[in-house]
């Protein structure tokens, strides 16, 4: 069993080769892709299409390498000038150790640097030559041969440890100490009883620097001294290198811009997609007609201007950078209540994949217009909307679409004492020809505040108009009473109006009830006062008129078999009329009081039910006013409470 430990991903010396030129063995059918190539001993040519001159655009070529199974294959190159870039984004070679892409990657290669003499573990290699759509270049020229690895990598200066039935340990030399950077090591694994024994090796401690499929530094195990088997590979769990992370974010925004649309073609929009978690809703003012929102969004695009090889990087996946130093769609709210202000602030990262797929998650707090609806007030429903869209880039710059899952209540969300959240719902739109996600809020108001200290005083206190005509005038306190309820109305005004929008189409019809009850108030305040100057009024100078006679006998005696007391009045008119008669028989002509004092009093008494004229119509009207107040703020309130209760 052979253990290769080595420090820097790449065969560590490349086989000599003769100074005399390699034989030129090209032949037509290596001109074709998607063949597969037979090795020997003998280095055979393969060149990339249409070489020396440009090979064309939007290729993929791919070239399978294959030799005796006792045999590993390798490649060499001797010519290479592709299109570059730092991460072989755009035109590459790529090589993998295996019979196709789901091997292990041994390297991606552009530029005009040549990849180094490459040996496979087995008796396959397969190769991609990719360019994209634009920028071409000469090409690259390789060949191709079997490498025999009989003694494999197991070269001189290696170690042999002899197994016994005894346990034996094995590290590497620097061990506990940081191994050192180019080191390749080889221990030599000796089973001399096999007939009787395993040959059993348990790793016990590894901590080597993470790479995918251990690009850089590893621990090989092969089955036995020639290699033909698997390897075994082993890295730590520790993840990549702090150093490794640093050195790539610095690498990818060198000469980026985070101004420029990280786009290679124009012509094709930038997809946004964002997707938004509603985490509280902070409130709605309805009298500025402001909606105040917790926001996360969740915004998703592709730079094409950020990609690297993972096999060549530590097996960094991902990155974490400032959001302010790379490019990101210029989103913002549209329906903004004071200004448009971009999302996000510096202190907050945008993820980025291997794939230059990016991720950005701002957390914001929104406030956007809301137009309300209060002519259910305080039982209303309302409809918000948050509209999403780029302020300045154009449609065909950067489409906003909703992603999969819209908007959803965030796992934190936090429900509002006055607003519960009915329903959440999306589209897409477009509004001043820039592509909008719209996102709706429908709200509905919990009413018990409102009800409690508002709603249910005011309908009490509106029937308190009636009852000020139950008080007699002559109790003096009429007049302030209508007063001090009309005050308290105009008080419940002045609270409910601060409540409503000042510019809305729609009108309250609790308000609407408020200011019937204040207006009616008024008018009971008004009959009140005029039932005061009525009370002084004298018939000598102002008559009492035959229709008011007429109304005052219809109402008293309505007011009488109302209250069942007709037969009580009776028994008082027989009781008065026999004290008269009484009177008239006690009178003599020994009364000191002379016939012309009788006259006066008679004339007087005569005189008496006339002066109370005015004081009966008055009661008469307080009787009617009572019930015709009371039935009607009945019908008003019970139509507006009902009207409310079907909200």
């Amino acid at each position: 069993m052979c253990v290769v430990s080595r420090t820097n991903g790449q065969v560590p010396t490349d086989p000599p080769l003769s100074s005399s030129p390699l034989p030129d063995t090209r032949s037509t059918n290596s001109l074709n892709c998607g063949l597969t190539h037979i090795a020997n001993e003998t280095a055979q040519y393969i060149y990339s299409p249409n070489y020396p001159y440009l090979y064309p655009n939007d290729l993929t070529c791919t070239y399978l390498i294959t030799g005796p199974a006792d045999l590993v294959v390798s490649v060499g190159f001797t010519y290479m000038s592709l299109e570059y870039s730092y991460y072989c984004s755009y035109d590459k070679i790529t090589i993998y150790d295996g019979p196709d892409t789901t091997y292990p990657l041994l390297g991606t290669y552009c530029g005009t640097t040549y990849p180094p003499f490459t040996i496979a573990s087995s008796n396959y290699l397969y190769i991609v030559f990719e360019s994209d759509y634009s920028v071409s270049d000469y090409g690259a020229d390789f060949y191709y041969q079997t490498y025999n690895n009989s003694y494999p990598l197991c070269k001189s200066g290696y170690t042999v440890y002899t197994a016994t039935t005894t346990i034996q340990t094995l590290s590497n030399n620097d061990y506990p100490n940081t191994y050192g950077s180019n080191i390749d090591e080889y221990y030599l694994l000796e089973n001399l009883n096999t007939g009787t024994y395993l040959l059993i090796i348990e790793l016990v401690y590894s901590s080597i620097e993470r790479g995918t499929n251990c690009a850089y530094d590893r621990l090989t195990i092969y089955n036995g001294v020639g290699g033909t088997a698997p390897p075994t590979t082993t890295t730590t769990t520790l993840g990549p290198p702090v150093t490794a992370e640093i050195g790539l974010i610095n690498n990818v925004l060198t000469n980026y811009s985070s101004e420029n649309l990280p786009a290679r073609n124009l012509s094709i929009p930038i997809e946004s997609v964002v997707d938004v978690a509603l985490v509280g809703i902070n409130g709605l003012d309805e009298v500025q007609q402001k909606l105040t929102t917790t926001i996360q969004f969740y915004i998703k695009w592709t730079d094409s201007n950020i990609n690297w090889p993972v096999s060549k990087l530590s097996g960094i996946t991902q990155l974490l950078i400032p959001q302010n130093d790379v490019w990101k769609p210029d989103i913002a709210l549209l329906n903004s209540f004071t200004q448009i202000t971009q999302l996000g602030s510096k202190f907050m990262f945008v993820v980025i994949n291997n794939e230059g797929l990016c991720t950005w998650k701002p957390y914001q707090i929104l406030e956007s217009t809301c137009s309300v609806d209060m002519t259910n007030y305080p039982y209303d429903t309302q409809t918000c909307e948050l509209q999403i869209s780029t302020w300045s880039s154009s449609s065909d710059q950067v489409n906003t679409t909703v992603g999969a899952n819209g908007m959803a209540k965030h796992e934190g969300f936090v429900e509002n004492a006055e607003w519960h959240l009915l329903e959440i719902s999306h589209r897409t739109a477009t509004i001043n020809g820039q592509t909008t996600a719209i996102f709706s809020l429908k709200l509905k108001r919990n009413p018990s505040f409102i009800v409690t200290y508002i709603t249910i005083p005011v309908v009490l206190l509106s029937f308190l108009n009636a009852v000020t005509f139950a008080l007699p005038v002559a109790s003096g306190e009429k007049a302030s009473f209508s007063i001090t309820v009309f005050l308290s109305f105009v008080v419940y005004v002045i609270v409910t109006f601060d409540k409503m929008p000042e510019s809305s189409d729609s009108i309250s019809l609790f308000a609407m009830y408020i200011l019937i009850m204040t207006c009616v108030s008024a008018f009971t305040l008004m009959i009140s006062v005029l039932e005061l100057r009525m009370m002084t009024l004298s018939i000598k100078h102002k008559p009492v008129t035959r229709c008011t006679i007429a109304f005052t006998k219809f109402i008293l005696t309505l007011q009488t078999k109302m209250l069942c007391i007709s037969k009580q009045l009776e028994r008082k008119k027989r009781l008065e009329e026999i004290e008269e008669i009484e009177r008239l028989h006690r009178r003599n002509p020994k009364t000191r009081r002379s016939d012309a004092d009788d006259d006066e009093d008679e004339d007087d008494e005569n005189e008496a039910p006339e002066e109370t004229a005015w004081t009966e119509f008055v009661s008469a009207l307080d009787f009617v006013c009572f019930w015709i107040f009371i039935f009607a703020t009945l019908a008003i309130s019970l139509g507006f409470l009902i009207h409310l209760s079907l909200q």
